[in-house]
């Protein structure tokens, strides 16, 4: 199955102010992930080419970077996701606009985690992260992002028990 998810937000703020929350990805000092609410980006080494790591079950290495416009996370699991996802500013008609796109191909047991499972966290994931970004450079939030009952019903189920 051929997936194709793309978010995008219009950001209020200057295209190289929106472009280093990117730069700020699995640091200290992250700015754009949503690490609070969601399992955080971690990596075995700075924030470059060849660096290996992924957040929750979802494993991957950087790809590509270019600093302050744009990264690209290559998937090497979980197994049977085959593609990348990335995070890109950009100027459009006046605007600037940060996006975040997953492509990629699915099989074997993907071909069922991904929809039943895997979209709806992802999808609220990526727009906790939108929303951080928006916040990081404007002080506040326009319209906050909600999850659905999937998703807290989701989060509920897969949560670690203690």
């Amino acid at each position: 199955m051929a997936v194709l998810n793309i978010h995008r937000r219009a950001v209020p703020a200057p295209l190289d102010e929106v472009g280093r929350l990117i730069d700020t990805l699995a640091g200290p000092a992250d700015l754009l992930w949503p690490h609070s609410a969601w399992p955080a980006m971690r990596f075995d080494r700075p924030l470059g080419p060849g660096a290996v790591g992924g957040h929750g079950p979802v494993r991957y290495f950087v790809s590509h970077y270019m600093p302050g416009r744009w990264i690209r996370f290559a998937f090497t699991g979980p197994r049977g996701f085959d593609g990348f996802h990335e995070y890109a500013v950009s100027a459009e008609h006046g605007h600037t606009v940060l996006g975040h796109t997953l492509a990629m191909s699915t099989h074997g047991p993907a071909r069922l985690t991904w929809p039943l499972v895997f979209r709806p966290l992802h999808d609220a994931l990526i727009e906790d992260s939108l929303d951080r970004a928006e916040r990081a450079v404007t002080g506040t939030v326009a319209r906050p992002a909600r999850w659905s009952g999937t998703v807290r019903r989701l989060r509920r189920r897969l949560a670690p028990r203690a």
